[in-house]
């Protein structure tokens, strides 16, 4: 991929962690309607759960959100792509900042910079109390 275009995977995955992290519905549905694809799937190994487009992924998230309210999703590598797949590690942090659980996406950014896949490898750390996908 040319360096254009590796902005265009950063871009589509910056606006994913923000859509994660969004306080209300309507910012995270904003967010998504930007960067994920209308036919973009969500697969989760660990729960089997697939979900598709940005307003089931919305509401998929904004379960996941309110188990943990005040934690923070965030990236905790560089992210690796190559010709629009994506692979990235990311965190679940406590309001201490301590990981609650972690895991790897694997990922493609279409043409138009939105993600069409997401595939959610999730682990627990070892200290975690209880385990969110």
């Amino acid at each position: 991929m040319d360096w254009e275009s590796k902005r265009s995977v950063r871009r589509a995955i910056d606006g994913y962690v923000q859509a994660w992290n969004a306080r209300s519905r309507q910012q995270r549905l904003l967010l998504l309607d930007e960067f994920w694809a209308e036919d973009g799937a969500y697969l989760n190994r660990r729960t089997s759960q697939r979900v598709e487009g940005p307003v089931d992924l919305a509401a998929y998230v904004e379960r996941v959100r309110q188990d943990d309210p005040g934690h923070v999703f965030e990236l905790v590598g560089p992210i690796d792509e190559h010709h629009g797949f994506f692979r990235i590690d990311w965190a679940l942090r406590r309001p201490d900042g301590q990981s609650h659980l972690g895991g790897t996406d694997f990922g493609h950014v279409d043409d138009g910079d939105r993600i069409t896949l997401v595939v959610r490898f999730p682990v627990r750390p070892p200290n975690a109390r209880s385990f969110v996908p």
